[in-house]
């Protein structure tokens, strides 16, 4: 029966999505059904990365810190007033201007030395108000966390320069006076703390002359002892003075916003550091470690993971190389987590060094460390009251000042000697389960217990928790609650654009009987994970390289089969992985020689990544057919020389030695969940967004009898299946591809899945099947199945790639205007006004607004104009000035938008237009628009590279037309050879050299732009052209599945009702 499918490639910053009708329920290859589909539609989302590209860091970061900078300015603007106002109500002064006068006119000459005189000689009124506002002004470096200051490396500087301070000041009243006496014998004559404009030290604050609250506290104190009895410093300025100079907010505490546990739901998440979340995690890590010992791979028996426990709670780090040299010293040992093919790794500087895999990292118990020390002698006595200790703890990470985690831990009855330990330590860190849950899971992790295993003998449900993301089911997706969504922001917003992908869709086209969904790698994965593979990309594409020089060394073609061949060949030292004999390399490209072979058969694991892939000799594969290596050899009495030979290879990572040497196989496969699991994806993120459609989407209204009607699969599947398909991916060329792959899943159904299986089976055994069509049909028909055998596997339904070519043209690349009014409203920097840099008046300088994120697009006299929107202008709306920009004058007057002028539209980031100009059209989403030299800068709808232009001035990896006879190529910068002074450029596999230059900047340094001799044509996926050239702008509304529609009218938004709904939408979050 046909049914319909959606299909999802789910990215960081794309969607691709299809639907295609299919029905690939009756193949059979013994009677040659014909499998039936056709694709209905498919398309492309793309949106911008939730976090900061350079760090991974919170897009939200900057605007947190900027916003704490200007509560503490304001907070201490509000003190200095409230300061000023005391001195007017006591009659000090008859205003706040005059004391303002009274501070610019210095009376008494420099207020550090008054602050010491004030100790020995009557001030003047004048005086007394200079010292006292000096006092409320510079208050001293208060300590609250003196644990985490220590810690912290600016906050540390300034406890020890407070300390050395403090032993220089004895034989002085106050600090204050030692550092005014310092002043006079130093060739600076500093009483302040600086930063140095230059030299060595140049930008690192200097913390020489600081002073603590206590300190400034008791100076104020001694300075009314002594002025008290002159009549000027009353009981009372004193009392109510300290009250509005040295008032504090308490930092507080942050236990209300711990997350809860995924078990206990009513309980918050234990402390990283604390002694039994670090148990558990020790526990975990020492029950699933497996050695290789003698030969013999086992995981550890209860007397080494004793050991080993112990060796954690006795050793700061413990490293793979110490569990060898103390469990098992002068034994053969190799761990399945070491990657014993990394001999070497690059430094800082880019260079090689040699490396010991072993001196990689098992585990360090931090947290049990830092209390051991910190207890010392008293340890023996605390070490085994686990709740005492991870009491401790979570007063540590949830209380922000040491007061607060005495008062905590008081309320629960802990000794006082125990309490100051605790004030010593820091943390801000947790793990998924609470304290309630670890105790009951720890116990049975000590038995020796998997991570499952211990959680179902505590009656929990590893798998999920049980809470629903979505109240009731329907047709379309609802919004899920902010407080189930994930705690990662990436995942959060590429959720929230499969929603409204998904909805158009079901809008458009009608509910689907089945969705299939694959989750992109980076999507499960946070920032540093994702450089890693990158990394490890550039290691992969650095090994292609090399295996491409040796191969053409031998006389051998560098195909990407022969390459895998070449590293697989050296990964086994040169030799068959199953007979263990000796591979000739100058063979390798020869046919029926030798064969990549799938360890464990394609038709039995649908796995064909790289960990199920060895290199054996033809002769070997075909005898194995479609058998684990453990199914083929041990009836030949060689399974235990080659359990050996796996074993003591250490180039052979653990993943792939779990296929060599697996021996359950068999048992295994019958249970359907394990023969899906390399078809299935399983990964948290995976099931999450499988759990948000199981729980919202009302599937009763499909006539397909369909078990799954939501499948999750894996990039390894849909590789494989793009690849037995014919279909390049290209991720340089466009965003299309994520269509293309969205297709590949759409068709990777059960019954696309099965079909694998029997057709893998049959090339995995073709001999013994070829032999039985030849008994049933004779040789000619069983050539003819045979043959037929192959094309099936080649697509899923006849003129399946020409149809997928031919959409994939149509895709329109749909992406959401940028409306959203965030960030900083000026740069950092802020000049004096002489300078005349700088467009924004910022405390009495000049600064450079930042963050445009509209352009209002007028008409006059047939000629566009544009008036740029800033941030800021919603904060200053009532002073924003209305004129286009470029600014233009008129009589020595400043243009402004007025009745001559019409408006047409607002633009936006990621808005589509179509520019008309006298050198022809341009299509595409807005990237920026510079407001001085009024260009547009607008990239291609797929992010292709669709734009000429004629340059001379290149980067590296910028695309090139190169003209060779009649012929244009499309070549790629490479790398510039400073000695011959020419660029690389690589046409496919040619290469051709171009004379170029390093372009210089004004200072005569060397930037990364490349001038080449003359002028090429440069493919962009950008262009920019000037709003004056324009003939005629259009703007295009883009929905969700790519389809536009041009604006014919639009009303201007007034920047109070932006600023209003801004308010809206935070005030409803808040609710």
């Amino acid at each position: 029966m046909k049914k319909i499918i959606f299909g999802f490639d789910l990215g960081i910053a794309s969607i691709g999505w299809a639907i295609i009708e299919y029905d690939d329920e009756n193949f059979d290859p013994e009677t040659g059904e014909i499998v039936e589909g056709k694709i209905i539609a498919c398309g492309v989302r793309c949106f911008p990365v939730a976090e900061n590209p350079k760090d991974g860091s919170s897009l939200a970061m900057p605007r947190r810190e900027k916003r704490l900078l200007r509560r503490i300015t304001r907070r201490k603007a509000r003190r200095m007033l409230g300061i000023k106002r005391l001195f007017v109500a006591k009659g000090l002064a008859a205003s706040t201007t005059e004391l303002e006068t009274l501070y610019a006119a210095q009376t008494g000459g420099d207020v550090w030395n008054l602050r010491a005189e004030a100790l020995r000689r009557p001030l003047s009124k004048e005086e007394l108000l200079r010292v006292l506002t000096h006092l409320a002004k510079h208050r001293g470096f208060k300590s609250y966390r003196k644990a985490a200051e220590e810690a912290d490396k600016e906050s540390g500087r300034i406890l020890t320069a407070i300390t050395e301070n403090r032993k220089e000041a004895a034989g002085f009243q106050t600090l204050a006076q030692m550092i005014v006496e310092r002043a006079k014998h130093s060739d600076d004559h500093k009483m302040r703390n600086y930063t140095p404009q230059e030299g060595e030290n140049k930008g690192v604050a200097v913390y020489v002359n600081s002073i603590p609250r206590e300190e400034i506290e008791k100076e104020t104190k001694l300075i009314f002892e002594y002025q008290k009895q002159f009549g000027l410093f009353t009981e009372d300025l004193y009392r109510n003075f300290c009250k509005i100079a040295f008032r504090y907010r308490e930092a507080g505490s942050v236990g209300h916003m711990v997350g809860r546990c995924r078990f206990e739901p009513e309980q918050p998440r234990a402390p990283k550091e604390a002694p039994s979340a670090e148990l558990f995690v020790a526990l975990s890590k020492i029950n699933n470690l497996k050695v290789i010992v003698d030969g013999e791979r086992r995981f550890l028996v209860e007397s080494e993971r004793q050991a080993l426990l112990e060796l954690l709670k006795n050793t700061k780090e413990v490293k793979y190389s110490t569990i060898k040299n103390k469990l098992f010293k002068g034994r053969e040992v190799f761990f399945d987590d070491i990657n014993y093919a990394q001999k070497s790794k690059k430094g800082k500087n880019g260079e090689e060094k040699p490396v010991n895999p072993e001196d990689t990292k098992f585990y360090a118990m931090k947290g049990w460390h830092k209390l051991k020390a910190e207890f010392g002698r008293q340890w023996e006595e605390v070490c085994s009251n686990l709740p005492l200790l991870d009491l401790g703890m979570t007063a540590v990470v949830c209380e922000k000042n040491d007061a607060a985690i005495d008062r905590f831990l008081i309320e629960k009855g802990m000794p006082e000697e125990y309490r100051e330990v605790f004030k010593k330590l820091i943390g801000s860190e947790f793990i998924n389960l609470s304290l309630k849950a670890l105790y009951k899971i720890n116990p049975y992790l000590a038995e020796g217990l998997k991570y499952n295993e211990a959680c179902e003998k505590a009656g929990y449900d590893f798998r999920g928790d049980g809470t629903k993301l979505t109240e009731k089911k329907g047709l379309l997706l609802p919004p899920i609650a902010e407080d189930k969504l994930t705690t990662v922001p990436v995942v959060n917003r590429t959720v929230a654009q499969f929603r409204k992908v998904y909805n158009a869709m079901v809008r458009t086209y009608g509910a689907p009987d089945q969705v299939n969904l694959e989750v992109g790698r980076d999507l499960k994965k946070n920032h540093d994970e994702r450089n890693q593979i990158m990394r490890r990309q550039k290691e992969n594409e650095a090994e292609r390289r090399e295996a491409a020089e040796e191969l053409e060394k031998e006389g051998l073609a560098a195909s990407g089969k022969n390459m895998l061949k070449y590293r697989l060949y050296q990964q086994q030292n040169g030799k068959c992985i199953y007979s263990g004999k000796a591979i000739d390399l100058r063979r390798l490209d020869e046919n029926g020689y030798c064969d990549i072979d799938h360890i464990i058969p394609y038709s039995r694991s649908l796995d064909d990544g790289q960990n199920n892939k060895a290199l054996c000799l033809a002769e070997e594969n075909r005898k194995k057919g479609n058998k684990t290596p453990y199914e083929y050899l041990e009836p030949l009495g060689r399974w235990g020389e080659f359990e050996t030979i796996v074993n003591t290879t250490p180039s052979i990572n653990r993943f792939k030695r779990n296929n060599l040497l697996n021996k359950t196989y068999k048992e295994k496969e019958n249970d359907l969940e394990f023969r899906e699991r390399n078809a299935n994806d399983n990964s948290y993120i995976a099931r999450y967004v499988k759990q948000y459609l199981e729980d919202a989407v009302d599937f009763s209204g499909s006539l397909c009898a369909i078990k799954n009607r939501i499948q999750v699969r894996t990039g390894s599947l849909t590789d494989y299946l793009r690849h037995q398909w014919g279909l390049v991916k290209d991720r340089n060329t466009s965003d299309k591809h994520h269509a293309q792959d969205a297709i590949v899943i759409a068709c990777a159904t059960q019954g696309m899945v099965q079909k694998l299986s029997k057709i893998s089976a049959i090339f995995e055994n073709k001999d013994i099947f070829r032999q039985k069509k030849a008994e049933e049909l004779g040789h000619d028909e069983a050539e003819a199945w045979y043959n037929y055998i192959k094309k099936q596997i080649q697509q899923p339904w006849s003129g399946f790639r020409a149809e997928v070519l031919a959409n994939l043209d149509k895709v329109f690349v749909s992406r959401p205007p940028r409306k959203n009014a965030t960030g900083s409203a000026h740069k950092d920097t802020i000049y004096p006004k002489k300078a005349e840099k700088g467009s924004l008046p910022v405390r009495d300088g000049m600064a450079e607004k930042e963050n445009m994120f509209r352009l209002d697009v007028f008409m006059k006299d047939e000629k566009y104009f544009i008036v740029p929107i800033y941030v800021v202008d919603l904060v200053n709306y009532k002073n924003f000035v209305d004129a286009p920009q470029p600014y233009g004058y008129s009589d020595g007057q400043l243009i402004t938008i007025d009745e001559h002028f019409k408006f047409m539209f607002s633009l936006y980031k990621d808005d589509y237009v179509e520019i008309r100009s006298d050198d022809g059209v341009i299509k595409g989403y807005v990237n920026q628009y510079n407001a001085q030299s009024g260009q547009l800068y607008i990239g291609s709808a797929d992010n292709s590279h669709i734009f000429k232009i004629n340059t001379s001035t290149f980067v590296k990896g910028d695309r090139i037309l190169l003209k060779k006879g009649d012929q244009f190529l499309v070549g790629k910068i490479g790398e510039y050879n400073k000695d011959t002074q020419q660029i690389e450029v690589m046409c496919g596999e040619e290469k051709y050299l171009i004379d170029a230059v390093v372009k210089l900047n004004k200072k005569g340094e060397e930037t990364k732009n490349i001038q080449t001799g003359e002028n090429y044509i440069k493919l962009a996926n950008e262009k920019k052209i000037n709003i004056s050239v324009v003939n005629c702008l259009k703007k295009y509304q883009v929905d969700p599945l790519g389809r536009i529609a041009i604006v014919k009218k639009e009303t201007r938004l007034p920047l109070v009702l932006i600023k209003k709904k801004r308010k809206q939408r935070k005030n409803g979050r808040k609710a």
